[in-house]
C-alpha cells in the first residue's frame, strides 16, 4: 500500500459537502477510469432495480489532482472518522461505497473490513474478465482477426488457459509478492508490465535473470543469506500452495494476462497483419462489452452494493 502524502481534509469535506448537495442518494467510489464500464454496469444492475439514483465517483475527483487506491482508502476513512459513510442531511439519507482492486491486500492483512469496502475477489478487475469473459470473441475483434481462427487456436477454455498463461509467470510472481510482503523498491513489483525473468510472455524462466534478481532482492531486504532463504521460501511454498489449488488470480496480476493475449494474437496471425496498436488495452474494453453481468460470478459485487443501499432507502 502507498506511503505516499495524504490528502487534507479540505479536499475530503468540500466533496462531502456536494455529495450532501447532490440529488444523488448513493456515491460509488472507484479507483480509475478504465473500471468505470464495469462497475457501471453493476450499479446499473443493482441500483435501478432499486430505483435509486446514484453516481459512479473517480479517486482524482476528490482530489482534484490524485487517484489511485490509496485516496479512496484515505476518503473511506475520513468518512468513517466523522460517522459519514451513511450520512443524513436535511432529510436526505446519502450512503456510500467503495469498489477496490484487492491485489495482495489479504496476504498482508491489511484489508479494511467494512460493509461499505468491496474488494475484488482476484488481485485485480483484470483478473474477473479473463476469467468470466469470452476470451476467443475479445481477442478476435481487438486484433481484427478472423474468430474462427482464434476459436482454434484458443481451444483449452478459460480456467485451462488462465492456469497455463499464469503458470509461466509463476517464479515472477514469486518475486513480486515478496517486494510486496517486504514493502521494498524493486523493479521487481506488481507495476511492471513485463517479468523481469522471462523474455516474454510464453518464454521460459530465464534462469541467469532468476538468479540475479534474486540476489538483488537479498540485498535490497537486508536479511542475511539465512534469513532470506527461509522468508522467501515461505512466500515461494504460498504461492505454489494456490497455483496448485487453482487459486493463482489471488496473486497473479490479471494486467499480465492481457500481454498473453497479445502475444497469442501475434502467433495467430502467423505473420499476416493484424492490429497490434495498443492491442492489451483494446482486449480489456473488448472483455468488458462482451461480459455477462447476469451471472452468478457477478453476485461478489452485487450483493454488497444492494445490502448498502439498503440504507439509502
Amino acid at each position: 500500500m502507498s506511503n505516499g502524502p495524504r490528502l487534507t481534509h479540505g479536499s475530503f469535506e468540500a466533496f462531502r459537502r456536494r455529495m450532501q448537495m447532490s440529488t444523488h442518494r448513493s456515491f460509488i467510489f472507484i479507483e480509475g477510469c478504465k473500471d468505470r464500464y464495469f462497475y457501471g454496469q453493476v450499479c446499473e444492475a443493482v441500483c435501478r432495480r432499486q430505483s435509486i439514483q446514484y453516481q459512479l465517483c473517480l479517486a482524482h475527483e476528490i482530489s482534484g489532482t490524485k487517484g489511485g487506491k490509496q485516496v479512496l482508502l484515505d476518503f473511506f476513512t475520513y468518512l468513517e472518522d466523522i460517522g459519514a459513510l451513511a450520512d443524513d442531511f436535511k432529510g436526505k439519507r446519502t450512503v456510500a461505497i467503495f469498489f477496490l482492486d484487492k491485489d495482495v491486500d489479504d496476504f498482508l492483512d491489511t484489508c479494511r473490513m467494512s460493509e461499505h469496502i468491496v474488494y475484488t475477489q482476484f488481485y485485480s478487475v483484470e483478473n474477473h474478465l479473463i476469467a468470466n469473459g469470452d476470451l476467443v470473441r475479445a481477442l478476435a475483434a481487438a486484433a481484427t482477426l478472423d474468430e474462427a481462427l482464434v476459436r482454434r487456436s484458443l481451444t483449452s477454455g478459460n480456467t485451462a488457459w488462465r492456469r497455463d498463461a499464469a503458470g509461466y509467470w509463476k517464479d515472477w510472481t514469486k518475486l513480486c509478492l515478496f517486494t510486496r510482503v517486504r514493502d521494498l523498491r524493486h523493479q521487481c513489483n506488481y507495476r511492471v508490465g513485463c517479468s523481469r525473468i522471462n523474455n516474454r510472455a510464453y518464454a521460459p524462466v530465464d534462469a541467469q535473470a532468476h538468479t540475479a534478481q534474486l540476489g538483488q532482492l537479498q540485498r535490497a531486504s537486508g536479511l542475511t543469506p539465512l534469513g532470506f532463504k527461509r522468508v522467501f521460501g515461505r512466500v515461494s511454498r504460498l504461492v505454489d500452495r494456490l497455483f496448485e489449488e487453482g487459486n493463482h488470480d489471488l496473486v497473479f496480476n490479471g494486467k499480465w494476462y492481457l500481454l498473453f493475449l497479445s502475444e497469442a494474437a501475434a502467433r495467430i496471425a502467423a505473420g499476416r497483419p493484424y492490429n497490434r496498436n495498443g492491442l492489451p488495452d483494446r482486449i480489456f474494453s473488448c472483455l468488458q462489452h462482451g461480459l455477462n453481468f447476469r451471472g452468478r460470478w457477478a453476485l461478489h459485487f452485487k450483493r454488497p452494493l444492494e445490502a448498502v443501499l439498503r440504507n439509502a432507502a
